[in-house]
C-alpha cells in the first residue's frame, strides 16, 4: 500500500501478500485486526489518518501529497 499511494488495494489481495509463500490459511478477520492494531500504533503521529478503510472492498493508504512524493521517489 505504501508503494502506490492513492491506489485501493482489496482484502482479498492484501491477504494473498500476507500469506505468499506460505501455505496456511488466513481469516479475513485478521486483516482487519491488523489495520486496527497498525491505526492503534500511529495513532499519537496522525499517521494513522492516512490509512482509508474503503467498505466492502480494503484499503487504500492515502497520504499528504508531499509524503506520497517523497514514496514515490525513495521506490524508483
Amino acid at each position: 500500500m505504501v508503494t502506490h499511494p492513492d491506489e485501493a488495494i482489496s482484502y482479498h489481495q492484501l491477504l494473498q501478500v500476507l500469506a505468499e509463500g506460505k501455505k496456511i490459511y488466513i481469516a479475513p478477520n485478521t486483516l482487519v485486526v491488523k489495520i486496527y492494531r497498525l491505526r492503534r500504533i500511529l495513532e499519537d503521529t496522525g499517521v494513522h489518518r492516512w490509512l482509508e478503510t474503503i467498505p466492502g472492498f480494503g484499503y487504500r493508504f492515502c497520504p499528504p501529497k508531499h509524503v506520497a512524493r517523497l514514496v514515490e521517489q525513495s521506490a524508483q
